[in-house]
């Protein structure tokens, strides 16, 4: 069965959230993503409340390409650790989960590209 999730990346910026948006693309983790506007965010890191402004990036993706995108995301991301959370997504259009899947590389597409053509 075909499962697609969305995830969400907080960004330090316009630019890193380009930065990795790109990058899970480059790599077919991701066939797109939208960056939002820069969001007011409070958070405690080392014993300290910090508020700062962060860039969040949402991305649509197949379920079982989670734990790639995050060592992707971590690649690139300024943050020693990253806001990387997926949320379900039970229900989508066959056209775009299709479109989804297309774009991406997950096991299914390495499975076949190993597979001998039979003629």
């Amino acid at each position: 069965m075909r499962r697609i999730i969305g995830i969400w990346i907080n960004c330090s910026s316009v630019e890193e959230a380009e930065k990795v948006g790109r990058a899970l693309m480059a790599s077919k983790l991701a066939p797109g993503f939208n960056r939002h506007p820069p969001i007011a965010s409070a958070y405690v890191w080392q014993g300290e409340v910090h508020e700062r402004e962060e860039v969040p990036l949402l991305v649509k993706t197949r379920e079982e390409l989670f734990d790639r995108i995050v060592a992707e995301v971590k690649a690139h991301h300024g943050y020693k650790v990253p806001a990387i959370t997926s949320v379900a997504i039970p229900q989508a259009s066959a056209d775009y989960v299709g479109w989804i899947y297309e774009n991406t590389s997950g096991a299914d597409q390495e499975e076949r590209s190993t597979r001998v053509p039979v003629k």
